[in-house]
C-alpha cells in the first residue's frame, strides 16, 4: 500500500528510490551470476492486484529482463516466484526473459489456468503449486480427480515441474499428499501418458 501511496504521491522521490534499488540489486545478481549456482531465485511474489500491468511493464519488466541477460550471460537460470492472480499480467510475463515462474498456482486458488499459462509462455518453465485449498478442503477423491486432470493437461510435460511450494494446512497432510503421491507414482512418469 504505501509503495503505490509514494508512487502516486511521491513520483521523483519514488523513481529515485527505484533506480537505487534496481542498482543493488544488479550488485547482487552479479555475484549471484558469478557463483557456482545454476538457479537464482527471485522472490517477488507477483500477483495482478498488487502489482497493476502498468506498474509491471514500467518497473518489472526492464528489471527481470535486465537481470535474466546478466544471469544469461553465464548460463544461469533466473527463477521469478509468481504464485497470484496472474491473468492482467499473463501477456506481460510472456515478454519477459525470465526463464522459470515459479509457485505458479492454477484455480482454484488464482486465476490463470496450466492451459493458458502454456500457451502464453512457450518458452518457460512453469513450476506449478499443487492448490494448497484442495489439500486442507477437499476428499481424497477430490485431490485424486483434480491431480489426474492437470497431469492431463500437462502432458507430455515438458517445461513443467509440480511441486507444493506454499504452506499447507497441516490437518490435510496425511490424506492429501498421500493421493498427490499416490497419483504421481501411477501416472507422472515422463513422458506423461493420460
Amino acid at each position: 500500500e504505501r509503495c503505490f501511496l509514494e508512487f502516486n504521491d511521491n513520483p521523483k522521490r519514488f523513481q529515485s528510490l527505484y533506480e537505487l534499488i534496481f542498482e543493488k540489486q544488479k550488485e547482487i545478481y552479479k555475484i549471484a551470476a558469478n557463483s557456482p549456482a545454476t538457479i537464482v531465485w527471485c522472490p517477488d511474489n507477483i500477483t495482478g492486484p498488487v502489482t497493476p500491468p502498468t506498474f509491471f511493464k514500467e518497473f518489472c519488466l526492464p528489471f527481470y529482463n535486465e537481470m535474466a541477460d546478466l544471469l544469461h550471460e553465464k548460463d544461469k537460470v533466473l527463477a521469478v516466484h509468481m504464485d497470484g492472480q496472474l491473468r492482467s499480467l499473463v501477456d506481460l510475463i510472456a515478454q519477459t526473459r525470465i526463464d522459470v515462474i515459479e509457485a505458479f498456482t492454477p484455480p482454484p486458488m488464482a486465476d490463470l489456468s496450466i492451459k493458458e499459462a502454456k500457451a502464453s509462455w512457450k518458452d518457460k518453465i512453469i513450476w506449478c503449486n499443487f492448490p494448497e485449498v484442495l489439500i486442507g478442503a477437499c476428499d481424497a477423491e477430490r485431490i485424486e480427480n483434480y491431480m489426474i486432470k492437470l497431469l492431463k493437461t500437462i502432458a507430455p510435460g515438458d517445461n513443467f515441474l509440480l511441486g507444493c511450494t506454499e504452506n499447507f494446512p497441516l490437518d490435510g497432510w496425511e490424506v492429501g499428499f498421500k493421493v498427490l503421491a499416490n497419483v504421481l507414482d501411477k501416472y507422472g512418469e515422463y513422458p506423461v501418458h493420460l
